[in-house]
Order: C-alpha cells, then structure tokens, then sequence
C-alpha cells in the first residue's frame, strides 16, 4: 500500500514537470460519431416510478417514447409500430439529475493523494494546466458514459478548464456525441489568478453560433462564475456571488405549489444572493461571517419549507 502511494505521488509530481505530455493519445476520440436515429419505443410491464403526485407509482405500467419524447406513461398503452422493450422485472423512473460535475477531470480520477499538496486542488490545477482539446474531449466522453450507464440523464457540466476555443469545443463535442440533456457552464481554467477574468470573448463566440452546438436544444449554455472577490488588506477580503436557476416545465401539465411542495414537471425558478468575509490571521488560523439569501418563484422539483430564505454562516478555520 505504501509502495503504490509512493508511486503515485512519482507519476504526479513527474506529470506536473513534464506536462506536455498528454493524458491520453492526442488522436483519442478525433472520429466523428453521431447518435442513432430517434424512434417509436414501448417499455411494457415495468414498475414505473412517476414521481408524480397524482399518478403515483404503477405496476405492471407501460412508458410510450417517440422521437426522444416521453408521450404516455400508465397500463396497457397502445403504440402502434412501436419497438416494444420487455420491462418486467425492472424499474423505470425518470433519469436523475447531476447539478454540478467537471466532467473533464474524470480523467484525473484516483490521482489526488492524503497529503494536502497532492488533494484535488493542487492536483487538479497541475495536471489541468497542461491538458490537450483531446483530453477534455476523453474525460467528458467518459463522464457522460458513467452518467447513462447510472441513470444519470441530465448534467451540469460545470467546466473550469477550456483553456482555449478547442478545449471548450471539443468539451461540448462530447457532450453532444453521447445524447445526454446539460448545461455547459464555461468557467475559468484551472490555475489562473483569481484576478484574471474568464475568456467572455469565447463564451460570446459560443453564444452566437449556439444553435450549431445545441443537439437539438439538448445543451444549454451558461457561465460557471467565482462570484466577486474585493481585498481590503491582505489580510481581509469581501466575497460576494448571484445565482439564478430556472427550472423548465417542458409544456407538461402541472400543478405547483410555491407554499412548499415540488413538482417534477414544474416551471419555476430560483434567485441566490450571497456576502462574506474572512480574515487571515497566520497561515494556519482564519475566521469568516457570511450571509445567503434566497426566493423561490412558482415550483420546482423539490420542496421547501418557505419561499424565502436567510441563512447565515460563522466560524474559524484552522489549517494543520
């Protein structure tokens, strides 16, 4: 165990000095590939989980898909011409939902070590720095394959490594090629200061050809942002951060209650508004005080106990 942890920490530090070297061939994953065609597809006798209130969970219950749409989900439904998929003995639901995943570092899974200087952190910022378009492709490829084969079918790809036009394309190629619904956030590359602003000229070139990156409206684009940081001393430093999500109904019938209750198939959004400090007194020894606040407007997919919401935060950090 010692002797394999000790080479593992070899291969990162050597990977840090010789990072030009790829992770994976360069030529990995350059072959066009394009998902199959979308058809008529009958799930027959399964145990459906609906996750709706009104319906309920059905045995014995059918799911009826078409052209990538869920149409009609309830016992002995009929679809005519459609591919017809034995479901007993199993169990559908609806796919899960990952809100926060950077797909690309999959491939630096089982690198990082107990030590503080070999955490993700470190390791992350190291071996990000010298990744190749190609690699971001692999390890989102590969991201995305995990995610299918888990039930996982939706993503927040929340990306904070295209180092260049290329490195964000061949992110998106990826995701695009494995038919997964995400959100692409483009965020800062691992590494750079934390004064240096994220690449805005390449997230408007993205925004203004988007329909070509898009499938089909299964990719939406957004920006992965460190929120606003203010240093009064070098010591104390102002924090603060705005977010805002929204949550489509996809034109479904639905019924939401803002009072609490959530709905899978609501259309609702939420607003997040967030302040802090911290003080560093040594290395070792900080303290920080922050407050969050948050509104919930129409439904969403969870519930809560009030629309609106004041949270907040003190406390010491000591770094052994």
């Amino acid at each position: 165990m010692l002797k394999h942890r000790g080479s593992r920490r070899a291969f990162l530090r050597a990977a840090a000095a010789l990072g030009t070297l790829p992770v994976m061939p360069q030529v990995f994953g350059q072959e066009k590939r394009s998902l199959p065609a979308r058809g008529q597809y009958l799930i027959r006798n399964a145990h459906v989980i609906t996750m709706d209130r009104s319906a309920g969970d059905i045995a014995g219950g059918d799911v009826h898909i078409r052209n990538g749409e869920i149409v009609a989900v309830g016992p002995g439904l009929s679809a005519p011409g459609a591919k017809v998929i034995d479901g007993r003995g199993t169990i559908v639901l609806p796919g899960l939902v990952e809100t926060h995943w950077h797909m690309w570092n999959s491939l630096l899974r089982s690198m990082s070590g107990d030590e503080r200087k070999f955490g993700y952190f470190p390791t992350s910022a190291g071996l990000g720095r010298h990744f190749l378009p190609s690699e971001m492709y692999a390890g989102t490829r590969l991201a995305t394959a995990e995610a299918l084969f888990s039930g996982i079918t939706t993503v927040h790809d929340w990306c904070h490594n295209p180092r260049t036009p290329q490195h964000a394309d061949e992110n998106l190629r990826a995701l695009r090629e494995s038919g997964i619904r995400a959100r692409f956030s483009y965020g800062p590359a691992r590494g750079i200061p934390i004064t240096e602003t994220v690449n805005l000229a390449d997230i408007e070139r993205l925004h203004r050809d988007w329909r070509s990156y898009s499938n089909e409206n299964l990719l939406t684009l957004g920006l992965a942002w460190r929120g606003v940081q203010y240093a009064v001393t070098d010591k104390f430093k102002l924090y603060g951060a705005y977010y805002y999500s929204w949550q489509n109904d996809y034109n479904r019938t639905a019924v939401c209650n803002p009072g609490g209750a959530g709905a899978a198939n609501c259309a609702g959004s939420q607003d997040t508004a967030s302040i802090a400090a911290t003080y560093q007194f040594n290395k070792n020894l900080s303290t920080y005080a922050g407050i969050t606040y948050s509104m919930v407007h129409g439904g969403t997919g969870f519930g809560y106990l009030a629309t609106s919401v004041v949270s907040p935060t003190v406390g010491m950090r000591y770094r052994f």
